[in-house]
């Protein structure tokens, strides 16, 4: 206890004190006087030997918590020793990897990069990490800006390969760039004066203080040498010398083939890092090898095309589409599940179990770049892949989906069913193991996946570069089919029913029939959506009255046409206003009613009680779409005069100019 915290005892004092004085007083001892001296003597004896006491107590816990204290530190400034030294192993500085003599760049397509050292927790020599993906402005003239500038050109260089001559901006074909001065659309903007960093400002933010400071780099000539004079056969001759396969492995041929062992595969990689090289110089491999009924293709490409397009002129390509065409996009992950319902009734008929054994059935790769983009802004095709990935493999329809993280590969299952896995440059070493499934036994860098076999087998493949059409032998003969009808588009002509359904999930489109004994039919449509022509499409070769005016109701017989209803109501008198739906019902009650085609631009309540058939075409809004009992993914707000949906499917309507002669046609 601190000496402060005793509380000097005086009660103990004045009571023996007090005491004794009131006894001397009444007896008149001597003894007493001394005895009332001895009670506060003992307890100022006490006292002072607890304040000693605490003392010595209080010296003795400042020297523990100092040493405590000293641990304490000397703990911590050896972690961050310990993190430093791992660091700079990861990102040496210049001088380190002169220090280095077996240091070779890693040519990984890193995008985080060195430009100098910084103090972290009062400990400097860390390294200073910025990204150079969006663009590094090193601005400001004397030491620091020149120490920040090459330092960035060195270790960008060691990432992402030599850019050649640089004055003030270089460039990397993996997106980053880096320019000495002021860049109006730079990430990140680095200023200097004289031999100091003075503050950093990120795009979007205020600029930031911290303790940055340059690396030494005297010698950055001799580093950048190295990186651009590397002579490793592997990596800066064998891509472009690679004449077949997907790549290299110990300078052989590697090559990648669909099977029921090897189904599926995932590629995985940060952008920049080879994928769309890797996806082309695979692609480009089976048109030289395979027939194209025996191995085929479809291509979904969330990245406008970019990756998949310039591959179209192949033989085995049976269609693509990209993320700028919904409707496509639609159209191919419906007829995906057909095409697995098709290929098990083919193998059926045919008695065997797996395509292995089919004597007309090939296989079919779908082909998704940037399948996460392809999951967010469609979620049911994540239920399609998985069902593939699940089904396909006996059926010979197979995946193979490029992605810059695994994290949603690993939803519904999809990951199990995937063999295959091929990994570029990742954003950690997590990443990496999380695609790899293990420790890789060698480390993905640019251009030189990793490719772990579904048998556990791993290959450091060296991808085979600038794979194009114009390189394979596969001679071009007649092109294969989509597995997806083209969408029925007006102007249609037909004879048989009304129109033709576009019927994606049988891919059939056969035609929409409608007779005048099957019951009355509603047209529901904005005007300009084509109801009138929709009307003399379902009129076809009967005979109809055509309906003009509340007048015209008198003599409706047999097939009567009311073109445009809400106009006949709005026309009458508010009085009046009830008697057209007034009639619609009351007609049903007779013993030979007329059979009514009835066009509305809504619902209700104009026709109520009126039980009909429903043709819609472009509605208004989604609640008189929805009011008709048709399901919501047939709304279409844009949809061309005479498109629109029949019992739950998309109709085309027929564009008849010729017509039978009945009363009042239009």
């Amino acid at each position: 206890m601190p000496p402060a915290s005793l509380p000097f005892p005086l009660v103990g004092v004045l009571t023996p004190l007090i005491l004794g004085l009131g006894m001397w007083a009444f007896t008149g001892s001597v003894f007493a006087l001394v005895g009332s001296v001895l009670g506060p003597a003992m307890v100022l004896a006490h006292y002072g030997d607890g304040v000693r006491r605490a003392r010595g107590e209080e010296r003795t816990r400042i020297r523990r918590e100092a040493r405590d204290a000293e641990a304490r530190e000397r703990e911590r400034l050896a972690g961050l020793e310990g993190e430093r030294r791992k660091a700079n192993t990861l990102h040496p500085s210049i001088a380190h990897i002169l220090d280095n003599p077996g240091w070779k760049p890693p040519l990984d397509g890193r995008m985080i990069v060195r430009a100098g050292s910084e103090a972290r927790d009062g400990v400097r020599g860390f390294p200073w990490l910025v990204d150079v993906g969006d663009g590094v402005a090193v601005v400001g003239d004397g030491r620091a800006a020149e120490a920040v500038w090459r330092s960035l050109l060195v270790h960008t260089s060691a990432a992402c390969g030599s850019v050649g001559d640089v004055v003030d901006h270089a460039a990397w074909p993996t997106g980053a760039w880096i320019h000495r001065g002021d860049h109006d659309v730079a990430g990140i903007s680095i200023r200097c004066s004289g031999g100091e960093v003075e503050f950093v400002t990120r795009r979007g933010s205020l600029p930031e203080r911290g303790d940055w400071f340059p690396d030494d780099s005297t010698h950055w000539l001799r580093v950048l040498a190295q990186c651009e004079s590397r002579e490793d056969p592997v990596f800066w001759s064998a891509r472009e010398d690679c004449p077949e396969g997907i790549g290299l492995v110990d300078g052989r041929p590697f090559r990648l083939d669909l099977t029921s062992e090897t189904s599926h595969v995932l590629v995985c990689g940060r952008t920049g890092t080879g994928k769309s090289e890797f996806l082309a110089a695979l692609l480009c491999d089976w048109a030289e090898r395979f027939d194209p009924a025996r191995l085929s293709w479809v291509g979904i490409d969330f990245k406008g095309g970019a990756t998949l397009t310039p591959l179209a002129d192949l033989p085995h390509c049976r269609g693509i589409v990209t993320d700028l065409d919904d409707d496509g996009v639609r159209r191919v992950l419906a007829s995906l599940e057909a095409e697995l319902v098709d290929r098990e009734r083919e193998l059926g008929l045919e008695g065997v179990q797996r395509v292995d054994d089919s004597r007309s059935l090939g296989r079919l790769a779908i082909v998704v770049d940037e399948f996460p983009e392809l999951i967010r802004q469609f979620p049911d095709a994540l239920d399609v892949l998985a069902n593939i990935a699940r089904r396909g493999r006996s059926l010979g329809v197979h995946l193979v989906l490029t992605t810059q993280s695994a994290n949603v590969v690993h939803r519904d299952g999809l990951a199990a069913n995937i063999a295959v896995r091929v990994c570029f440059p990742m954003a950690s070493e997590h990443d990496v193991t999380s695609v790899l499934g293990e420790r890789a036994r060698a480390q993905p860098a640019l251009g030189q996946p990793v490719i772990v076999l579904g048998d556990g087998r791993q290959f450091r493949v060296t991808v085979r570069c600038g794979a194009r059409p114009t390189d394979t032998r596969a001679v071009a003969g007649v092109r294969l089919t989509p597995p997806w009808l083209p969408a029925l588009e007006p102007p249609l002509a037909g004879t048989t029913g009304f129109g033709r359904i576009d019927d994606v999930g049988r891919r059939a489109q056969p035609p929409a029939t409608w007779t005048p004994a099957d019951g009355d039919v509603v047209i529901v449509g904005r005007r300009g959506s084509g109801r009138t022509t929709a009307a003399r499409s379902l009129v076809g070769d009967h005979g109809a009255t055509w309906v003009r005016t509340i007048d015209d109701f008198a003599h409706a017989r047999g097939l009567v046409v009311i073109d445009d209803l809400d106009r006949i109501v709005d026309e009458l008198p508010e009085s009046r206003k009830h008697e057209p739906p007034g009639i619609l019902a009351s007609r049903r009650l007779e013993h030979d009613p007329p059979t009514f085609i009835v066009s509305v631009a809504s619902w209700a309540p104009r026709i109520h009680g009126l039980p009909p058939h429903v043709l819609v075409l472009a509605t208004p809004n989604r609640d008189v779409h929805l009011a008709t009992g048709e399901p919501l993914e047939t709304f279409d707000p844009s949809a061309k005069p005479g498109v629109g949906s029949w019992k739950g499917q998309r109709v085309v309507v027929y564009d008849r100019t010729e017509l039978t002669v009945t009363d009042g046609s239009p």
